[in-house]
């Protein structure tokens, strides 16, 4: 019997271990091969997905962008539709608003509480409420100061009894931007002796703040009482002419009483009794006593002097009772009656 023939039904090469080992080895083999394969196909399949997913990306940015280009668009045209339909609203409301109204018309030129420009009128008027004082020489021009209509205005204002005022302002939208007494200088000596606190209080308060309201108001009130007081000095000088030692007959105060008595603080008389002689002062000064309305007071006082120039007690006590109830001129001649019997 031979060797094949004793090792039976098996195949030779179950019986061979090296013919085994070699048919492993190719089977992991190609394993290997197909799993690398494989690899490289994903590999090349994710970077084919990778390039898509930045190619889509930037699509989407790019579309984005469009979007947001569009939608700016969409709202210019909007703004600009919606401008165009204001504007046509603001012409047809303008148009509609220009065209003459009479109800409007009539509230400007009878009822507008704001100065007029008509001075003419306003010049009337102003002697209804300034009865003590009168408004003369306006003139008025108008010209452009830095793009703005300025109105310009001169006038002088004068009352009996005091210097006048003449005084320039600009005005620009209803507001004095300006205002002078171009004759201050003049007449400031005059104010001064007439009274002190009305020509600070002018300079200062009323000339510096543009308070052409107060000027006039505080020059209306001030000629009023410098009126009382010029005519009340005038009827004692002329009641008690033997007496008057000041203002000096010199002055000729009969003829020009308003000038004579225009800066003159005070009217003495000297009256002689029981062989003393005595001078008897009537003081009148003028107060500027409440700045903010412009309202000008009197402080009125008497005093009576004996030849060594002591006072006569309760003189102006009593005078000042009588001045109350009486007013000064009658005042003063109720005691130059009760005390040296004149």
């Amino acid at each position: 019997m031979s060797n094949t023939e004793t090792l039976g039904p098996f195949p030779p090469s179950a019986l061979s271990p090296a013919s085994s080992i070699d048919a492993n080895s190719d089977t992991e083999f190609d394993k290997l091969i197909e799993h690398q394969t494989r690899k490289s196909e994903l590999i090349k399949k994710r970077d084919a997905l990778a390039r898509k997913r930045l190619q889509l990306k930037e699509e989407t940015n790019r579309l984005n962008a469009i979007l947001s280009k569009h939608k700016q668009h969409k709202l210019q045209q909007e703004t600009k539709k919606k401008l165009e339909f204001f504007l046509h609203q603001n012409d047809h409301e303008s148009i509609k608003l220009s065209a003459p109204d009479q109800a409007a018309n009539f509230v400007l030129d009878n009822l507008d509480i704001l100065p007029s420009f008509d001075y003419n009128l306003r010049r009337g008027l102003s002697g209804k409420f300034y009865p003590n004082m009168r408004v003369d020489d306006i003139k008025t021009c108008s010209e452009f100061l830095n793009g703005a209509r300025t109105h310009l205005l001169s006038f002088t204002v004068a009352g009996d009894g005091l210097p006048s005022l003449k005084i320039e302002m600009k005005v620009c939208d209803e507001i004095v931007i300006d205002l002078t007494v171009k004759n201050y200088d003049q007449i400031s000596s005059n104010l001064q002796r007439i009274s002190q606190s009305y020509q600070k209080g002018l300079l200062l308060d009323y000339i510096a703040g543009r308070k052409l309201d107060l000027i006039m108001s505080s020059y209306n009130s001030l000629a009023y009482i410098q009126n009382e007081r010029v005519s009340v000095f005038y009827a004692i000088a002329r009641r008690y002419i033997a007496y008057v030692t000041h203002p000096p007959s010199a002055l000729k105060w009969q003829d020009d009483p308003l000038t004579c008595f225009l800066c003159l603080p005070f009217i003495q008389l000297t009256v002689e009794s029981n062989e003393r002689q005595y001078n008897v002062k009537l003081h009148w000064s003028l107060i500027l006593a409440k700045p903010s309305i412009g309202k000008i007071d009197s402080k009125v006082r008497i005093t009576v002097l004996n030849e060594q120039h002591e006072p006569l007690e309760g003189a102006n006590d009593l005078f000042l009772r009588l001045l109350s109830e009486y007013g000064p001129e009658k005042a003063f001649h109720l005691i130059l009656n009760n005390l040296f019997n004149i």
